[in-house]
């Protein structure tokens, strides 16, 4: 992850709820610009792009269509694996680890989502990436 003052942020949610409280918790952020995508669809197609670079991707685990697991494996299918740290938002309480083994899964958010936890948690994971020069 390039260090730069704005940190650049894609948010893959289905539920319009839940991308809310995400840009709530995020918005008193002035460095950190904010992407959103309605769906793993959606999500692919920003990050199939050439010039798609990101600080974090916020992923939703269960979305209709395809999974924020099967989107992070069809990018590394097509060689587009995700070289930022990835923070999957969920439903589920218990979630496989071989499920998502080298997918850059950095850590996990059950919903609901807790505003002040939530801003925290995204700022601890900048801090850990610069701190280890890198992701």
């Amino acid at each position: 992850m390039e260090k730069s003052s704005v940190k650049k942020i894609l948010l893959v949610e289905d539920s319009e709820t839940i991308r809310r409280e995400v840009r709530e918790a995020l918005k008193d952020r002035a460095n950190y610009q904010l992407t959103e995508a309605h769906d793993g669809v959606a999500g692919f197609s920003i990050l199939s792009g050439l010039e798609a670079r990101f600080d974090l991707v916020i992923l939703d685990y269960r979305m209709p269509g395809m999974t924020g697991v099967e989107m992070l494996r069809k990018l590394a299918e097509k060689s587009r694996k995700v070289n930022c740290p990835v923070l999957m938002i969920t439903t589920e309480i218990e979630v496989k680890g071989s499920e998502v083994k080298d997918l850059n899964i950095i850590s996990w958010v059950v919903k609901p989502i807790h505003r002040l936890r939530f801003e925290n948690l995204v700022a601890q994971i900048f801090e850990y990436v610069e701190s280890a020069d890198g992701f």
